[in-house]
């Protein structure tokens, strides 16, 4: 999950346990390796910083071309994903539960933990403000 959404979660988690309108985050970064990362994996990234985007690509794309490349059945696995996700009706899409279950595994994998009796309370706290676009990765 991207990092920007985590902060989003984050804010609006705080936000909820305070009763308030979350606040905005600020998705913007000094380095480009830390927009694939969580603020709390920056420390690990940070070793990184000198090994440019060249020193990687190249030895990569020099060396074994086919690491670059999409073999068969990945692509194959790709394309089942996205027809199975185009298949999904807008009625199942839009599920109180769908959406429940999207937010607790999107909670799990950002650190972010209410409650077990909050969690549905969230869910529903956050469809209620879904036109705000300080929260965009959630919609």
């Amino acid at each position: 999950m991207s990092s920007v959404r985590c902060l989003e979660f984050v804010a609006a988690a705080e936000a909820f346990n305070n009763r308030r309108e979350p606040a905005p985050v600020d998705p913007f970064v000094t380095r480009w390796h830390q927009t694939y990362t969580y603020p709390r994996q920056r420390d690990y990234q940070n070793m990184l910083v000198n090994y440019s985007l060249v020193d990687q690509v190249l030895p990569l794309a020099m060396l074994n071309p086919d690491v670059c490349r999409n073999v068969p059945w990945h692509a194959r696995h790709l394309q089942r994903a996205v027809d199975q996700d185009r298949a999904v009706t807008d009625a199942v899409r839009r599920n109180r539960e769908r959406f429940e279950n999207a937010v607790k595994k999107d909670m799990r994998e950002c650190g972010v933990s209410l409650p077990v009796g909050d969690i549905e309370r969230f869910a529903n706290w956050l469809r209620e403000r879904f036109a705000l676009p300080r929260l965009a990765a959630l919609r």
